[in-house]
């Protein structure tokens, strides 16, 4: 088997567990009996994270800024909190739980400092 074969192979499992652990409603709404889907944001050394929860397990955990360069945390409780709320719709959705770059500058969730010329 190629390495594309087995990264396909892997891709649609991990896409499945995925869409298996999502839920059907956003923050704090029952999934059943026990559980609940929730995104919690924390304060990092230097800046924001959030993590999102499916019941009492957490399932993602994002402590930096996705699609920049470096390592760079949220530098906001709010910004932090709207980017895994995005993230907790797709799962909703039955989407891949990822955001793209032109999703953090439509949301407003780059940083202010310049990291990769594509703030404006």
């Amino acid at each position: 088997m190629t390495l594309l074969q087995v990264i396909n192979k892997y891709s649609g499992i991990t896409i499945a567990l995925a869409l298996l652990l999502s839920c059907n409603h956003v923050s704090e709404q029952k999934t059943d009996a026990d559980s609940t889907a929730r995104v919690q944001t924390f304060k990092t050394k230097d800046g924001w994270a959030y993590s999102i929860f499916l019941g009492k397990k957490e399932f993602i955990r994002q402590l930096y800024i996705p699609c920049i360069q470096g390592q760079i945390p949220f530098e906001t409780d709010s910004q932090a909190l709207k980017a895994g709320t995005l993230v907790l719709n797709k799962l909703k959705d039955h989407q891949i739980p990822s955001l793209n770059l032109k999703e953090l500058e439509e949301n407003h969730l780059l940083p202010a400092k310049d990291v990769n010329n594509n703030n404006k």
